[in-house]
């Protein structure tokens, strides 16, 4: 390894070298397992150095401090697990400490933000190496280098805590010494901090990326980190968070990963149900979502538009979830992975948002492109069944259609017909009233349609004083060919002859069967009464 460093990567043109240092850290990960521990460390140290001192290329740090430097940490961990290295426990420790003291000072560096990577994979790699050593042999251990390390900390409790009452017993033979030492050493050395500081920091713009690497190195400690420590903290970081977040997606100029996105809603989740009840912890991440997508609907931008509006409608799904029931007598109860569920969320939150926020007057405008006015009308559904559904809001959606194509129309007069069934009589009447005055040439094929299902609908609900809906109007259509064309008169009659024959309508069936008669009489619209 010397001689390959030494000679061969010190010669040659910059690409020549460059070519040369990958050849040399991937010989040196393929071979790390087998090595002695003593060379091993040497080498790790040697790497560490030339990180440190800016000897590697831009392309070989994103290499080393992702892999080579935490492999070696990973390596050396499990052969120190061995008594017959016993003798080595103290350089490992302060290679480590060496480490992880780079990678904090380099936390915010945006020219070195790989560094990073270091602090979140020294800790996986720590974490993850089983040690099956007795509990209070593990705290004692890692209060002696706390005391050795970090003398100022001497005597203050750790902030983790291996009490098997508040700690998963299922992670307690994966916990090593160095692993509560590192985490208590990251947040003496304020690496915490460092990380809260990083997200703050109005002068620094980085990605969503960037983001989740700093946010992953709170997430492989979180469980273990002391309660009234994180309570105050995550409030912060999470405050924080969503603030970069929202600046990050409203801003036109960026392309967000949704699976970077995703990652650190749910790794924030998790860390504040440690903190807060899982329903509050929803909450405050759908709170998030709702104010993203309030942002996104007054953004310029269609397509934003669109995506605040499937959140919204994602949102309004999960509202209509009923929360599970537990069954006591069943033994092992058939589940489903939790990642592969939605969880309900109180219809309470989206409904006081919708209000406070007026989003119905936002996005139901005359003017509104006809994708958003497709993705939007549903939400008036969601508003219907919570008796939440205003006239104004009825308004809009049928002053939407006034002048508009057939095949436009069919976005409101569809989803409005599913609204009938939760609509008081008072609604239903404010629609027919508008539909009164609908001037023949508004009537379309669509408007046909919408006229007979919104008539079957409502004539079927209970009414101190019986309307006739729609029926008149749907008769004087069909005779009153001059003003309306031939097809139109056609679908009125069939839509006509549907609602009379339907048995709430019997006592309209002698009133119609005498106008017939009378227009035979009077040679008026002869065909269609006839028929």
């Amino acid at each position: 390894f010397k001689f390959f460093k030494l000679n061969k990567m010190s010669n040659g043109n910059e690409e020549t070298n460059l070519q040369k240092q990958r050849e040399f850290y991937h010989i040196l990960e393929s071979r790390m397992k087998d090595a002695h521990p003593a060379i091993l460390l040497e080498h790790g140290e040697s790497i560490l150095r030339d990180f440190r001192e800016n000897k590697l290329a831009a392309e070989i740090i994103v290499q080393v401090s992702k892999t080579t430097i935490p492999r070696c940490a990973s390596y050396l961990q499990e052969k120190f697990c061995d008594s017959q290295f016993a003798e080595l426990r103290p350089k490992l420790a302060e290679f480590l400490i060496k480490a992880m003291d780079f990678s904090i000072e380099l936390i915010g560096n945006l020219e070195r933000r790989e560094a990073l990577n270091i602090s979140v994979r020294l800790l996986t790699a720590i974490h993850f190496n089983k040690d099956e050593s007795p509990i209070k042999q593990k705290e004692k251990e890692a209060q002696e280098l706390i005391n050795k390390y970090l003398p100022n900390a001497a005597g203050k409790s750790l902030f983790t805590s291996l009490k098997q009452t508040e700690i998963n017993k299922e992670m307690l033979p994966k916990v090593s010494p160095y692993f509560i030492f590192f985490v208590n050493y990251f947040a003496f050395r304020e690496g915490f901090l460092s990380v809260l500081k990083t997200y703050q920091r109005e002068d620094l713009n980085f990605s969503i990326s960037y983001m989740r690497s700093l946010l992953h190195t709170v997430y492989q400690c979180y469980e273990f980190l002391n309660t009234s420590f994180l309570s105050d903290f995550i409030k912060d970081l999470s405050a924080a968070i969503f603030s970069r977040l929202q600046n990050i997606v409203v801003d036109e100029s960026n392309r967000v990963e949704r699976t970077e996105f995703n990652d650190i809603l749910n790794w924030l989740k998790k860390i504040l149900e440690s903190v807060v009840t899982p329903d509050e912890a929803i909450q405050r991440i759908e709170n998030f979502n709702l104010d993203l997508a309030f942002r996104g609907l007054n953004s310029p931008n269609i397509e934003k538009k669109i995506t605040a509006l499937k959140t919204i409608r994602r949102l309004i799904k999960r509202a209509q979830i009923k929360k599970e029931t537990s069954f006591p007598f069943l033994v092992r109860p058939l589940a489903v992975p939790e990642n592969l569920k939605e969880q309900p969320i109180d219809p309470r939150l989206i409904l006081d948002w919708l209000q406070r926020n007026n989003v119905i007057e936002l996005i139901l405008k005359p003017d509104q492109h006809q994708e958003i006015i497709k993705q939007a009308i549903g939400i008036l559904h969601f508003l219907s069944i919570h008796s939440e559904l205003q006239l104004s809001h009825l308004d809009r959606a049928w002053d939407y259609t006034l002048g508009k194509h057939e095949a436009i129309k069919s976005f409101v007069f569809r989803p409005m017909l599913e609204l009938i069934p939760n609509l008081q009589l008072k609604e239903i009447d404010y629609i027919f009233d508008k539909i009164t005055v609908l001037p023949n040439s508004e009537i379309d094929p669509e408007t046909i349609y919408f006229l007979e299902h919104f008539a079957s609908a409502s004539l079927n609900k209970e009414a101190p004083k019986r309307k006739w809906y729609c029926l008149e109007k749907l008769w004087n259509l069909l005779i009153d060919e001059k003003l309306i064309s031939q097809n139109v008169s056609s679908l009125a009659m069939n839509s006509f002859k549907t609602l009379i024959l339907l048995p709430v309508c019997g006592p309209q069936k002698i009133l119609y069967a005498e106008y017939c008669i009378e227009n035979v009489a009077n040679h008026i619209s002869v065909p269609q009464s006839l028929e």
